[in-house]
Formats: structure tokens, C-alpha cells, sequence
């Protein structure tokens, strides 16, 4: 859904203090004592003072080199954009100590400007709730993180958004990197936020178990204008089942990230595995591409201790296996061998419907025999008559056409 919205601005004061009058609907927070528009190096955060003071589980700095990252599962989204995709990479973290979240973005699009509502600046709008909540009612919360590292809270109330003013103490922690070059240059390659929220930002003494989030990106067109902006809703279009009405049925975030489960890939001898996602959400499926290098054969495919080798799929050039729903985490264990020395020749004459090949039929069928995902060629005579050398064991034999690349 696609909102225009007014009445946007609250000052903040260097201290981050911040005021509400009126009708007005959004209170900003940002730092005044640091020159947002041309900071060096394009680095944007909330002052020293007026905001909660993160728990050591992860140094928030706007870099995402923290050993906890490579533990977490990650949401990878996207915007079809032209050519090409605006990518999201997002987690968030249920610690101890609070909720911290992580973005990295590459829209090029980064722009901000103070005086115009704030979701109209570059940025993710994120949708919150604690694990559970079935209505916006909850509350869910509705939360502006910018490029240009303001934090901008608002929670569901009766029948719309309305403004939250935390106390300074559990106001959201942010730092913002401008990736490229500055903000508002037209020439940046992105941003990366970090940001620490309490519990009891949210209402709540401990952890709870999870949170419901749902990333939605503000792709601001430049530094002044009030009127439009692109408004992307990633679960919208990635989430099956998901409602705007319902936090529950956003993505799920634990203590592991992204409420998923991963797949671990060993390989032993020369050949590769590769899943297409490695991250797989909790009761979606997973698809694992298999290749042995030349003159090697897929001897076995081993998924948590089951022999799966017998259910793979063939391809033009690879084969796939395709996994059942996933319930927990997968370890792969792909064993390659170098192929058995050949033990016979394949021979025989391909006519159709009786009639011989023609010159430009020859050249292009090519006999194959598959031997454990292994794709070994034969040769084609002027007369139309092939032969392939294969091991002994079980193979499959095919004619595979160059020019529509299929199998005949």
C-alpha cells in the first residue's frame, strides 16, 4: 500500500529532546550537533546523550563486522528496479540486553532533507510487534530508520498511527554509514544501519521469544521534494499469507535472526553443491544444485544422515535435488569420486520417423549418458550412427539437442 502522508515535523533539540503539539504526527529525532548534509565521513548518528546505551553483544558503529553476524540467519529482499534490483539484506537479534537490528541497502537513491516529513528520506519504514500479536492493536509499532541516522516512532492507536515519544533513556540507539559517496550527491551506493532498541521501548521488562517485523523501503528522489516518494512493502510481495492488519504474519526474528533454517553444504572429493537459498524459512523448501568436475561422478547425496542420492533430478548441464518442507536445519554431504574406467561402448543409429538424420540434425543432437549427475559425451557419425564408452553401473542414456538446449 502506497501512503501519502503530512503534518510531519517535531524539532529535536542537541540533546535530543523532543517536543509535540497539536495535531502534528511524527516526532523526529536527530542530531543537531553534527552537520548531517556534508558529515565525513558520511557517517550519521544520535548524540552521546538521549538515547539507550546498547548491551555488549554488539558494538553499534554502522559496520557490520561483529563475529555474532555470521551466526544470525538474514532476510534477503528485493525491489526490481530497471535492469536491476535495490537489494535489502536485513536481521535482527533478540539479545539479552535488547532488540538490535542490522540493514544493508544498495539503493543509490539516498537522499534527506530535516524539514520534510520523514517518510519521505531514504530509508526503511519498519513494521513492529512483540512475537504473538495478531492485530495492530498490540500495539504494533511503526518506525522510521533513515540513511541519514534519525529514528522516528509512531504506534497503532484506535484506528491509525500516532506518535510515540519514548523517554530519552529507551529511545532507539542508530548508526548510519552512507556507502560511495555523501548523502544528497546522487552518487551513493547505498547505506548500512545499526540500531539498538530496548525492551522497554516496547512495553516490556525481558526478552520475549521473538519479534514480528516487516521492512518496507523509502526510496526518497531527491533532497526537497514533499510530495511523492516510493513506498515498497517487501512482505507484501515475498510473504505468502501475509496481512498488514496482522503482525503475526510478518517475518519472525529470534535470538538465531530470521526465524529460518539453514542448509550446510560438505563436499568431499572434486565436484560442488550449491543451494539456491541457503537460509530457508521455517516450512518453505529448498532446491541444491549439483555439478562434479570433469572426469568425477556424484557417488553420494547425504541430507541429516539419509541417503538421498537416488532422488535427484537431472539437467542440460547439472542436476538438482529438490528438498521436502524444511523443519530443521539441513547438513549436506556430497561425496564425489573420479569415474570408474570405461567398461563399455554404447552404440546405435538415430533416425526420425525412419528417415536418416540430415547434415544439420547430426550436428546438432549429441548423445550423453548421465552417471551419477556425471555428463559424459559420445560422438555422432556422418551416417547418424553414435557411440559412447561408459562404466559399469546405472546411468541414464538421452539425446540432448545443442541448439534448443533440451533433452529430445
Amino acid at each position: 500500500m502506497k501512503k501519502i502522508l503530512k503534518n510531519s515535523i517535531a524539532l529535536a533539540s542537541l540533546a535530543l529532546l523532543a517536543t509535540s503539539c497539536g495535531s502534528k504526527e511524527y516526532v523526529t529525532y536527530y542530531n543537531t550537533g553534527e552537520n548531517i548534509i556534508t558529515g565525513d565521513p558520511y557517517s550519521f548518528s544520535n548524540s552521546e546523550a538521549g538515547h539507550a546505551i546498547p548491551g555488549d553483544e554488539i558494538k553499534i558503529d554502522g559496520v557490520l563486522d561483529d563475529k555474532v553476524y555470521e551466526d544470525l540467519n538474514w532476510l534477503n529482499v528485493s525491489y526490481p528496479l530497471n535492469d536491476t534490483t535495490i537489494d535489502v539484506d536485513m536481521t535482527a537479534y533478540v539479545a539479552d540486553s535488547g532488540l538490535y537490528i542490522a540493514i544493508n541497502c544498495n539503493d543509490p537513491s539516498v537522499y534527506y532533507n530535516r524539514n520534510r516529513n520523514n517518510s519521505f528520506n531514504s530509508g526503511i519504514e519498519m513494521y513492529m510487534a512483540v512475537g504473538g500479536a495478531t492485530n495492530l492493536r498490540a500495539p504494533a509499532y511503526e518506525v522510521d530508520f533513515t540513511a541519514a541516522g534519525i529514528v522516528t516512532s509512531r504506534f497503532y492507536h484506535r484506528n491509525g498511527w500516532a506518535p510515540y515519544i519514548p523517554e530519552p533513556e529507551i529511545t532507539p540507539y542508530i548508526q548510519s554509514r552512507i556507502l560511495g559517496a555523501p548523502l544528497n550527491s546522487g552518487e551513493s551506493e547505498g547505506y548500512v544501519m545499526e540500531v539498538f532498541m530496548p525492551y522497554k521501548f516496547f512495553g516490556l521488562t525481558e526478552a520475549p521469544s521473538y519479534f514480528d517485523l516487516n521492512p518496507t523501503l523509502i526510496r526518497a528522489f531527491d533532497s526537497t521534494t514533499n510530495k511523492d516518494r516510493l513506498w515498497y512493502n517487501f512482505a507484501e510481495h515475498n510473504r505468502p499469507g501475509y496481512s498488514f492488519g496482522n503482525p503475526e504474519s510478518f517475518w519472525h526474528f529470534t535470538s538465531k535472526g530470521l526465524d529460518a533454517n539453514r542448509i550446510r553444504i560438505q563436499t568431499i572429493g572434486n565436484g560442488s553443491v550449491k543451494a539456491v537459498k541457503e537460509v530457508i524459512e521455517v516450512g518453505g523448501s529448498g532446491q541444491l544444485i549439483i555439478k562434479p568436475d570433469e572426469g568425477n561422478y556424484l557417488k553420494s547425496l547425504v541430507i541429516n544422515g539419509v541417503d538421498v542420492t537416488g532422488n535427484i533430478s537431472l539437467r542440460i548441464d547439472d542436476a538438482i535435488y529438490n528438498t521436502s518442507t524444511i523443519k530443521e536445519d539441513l547438513n549436506v554431504v556430497a561425496t564425489f569420486e573420479p569415474l570408474p574406467a570405461n567398461a563399455y561402448q554404447i552404440s546405435g543409429a538415430i533416425t526420425i520417423e525412419g528417415y536418416s538424420l540430415t547434415k544439420e540434425e547430426r550436428e546438432d543432437i549429441v548423445p550423453e549418458f548421465v552417471y551419477g549427475a556425471s555428463i559424459i559425451k559420445g560422438t555422432m557419425s556422418n551416417s547418424g550412427k553414435y557411440t559412447i564408452d561408459v562404466p559399469s553401473g546405472n546411468g541414464v542414456f538421452r539425446l540432448v539437442s545443442k541448439k534448443d538446449n533440451y533433452v529430445i
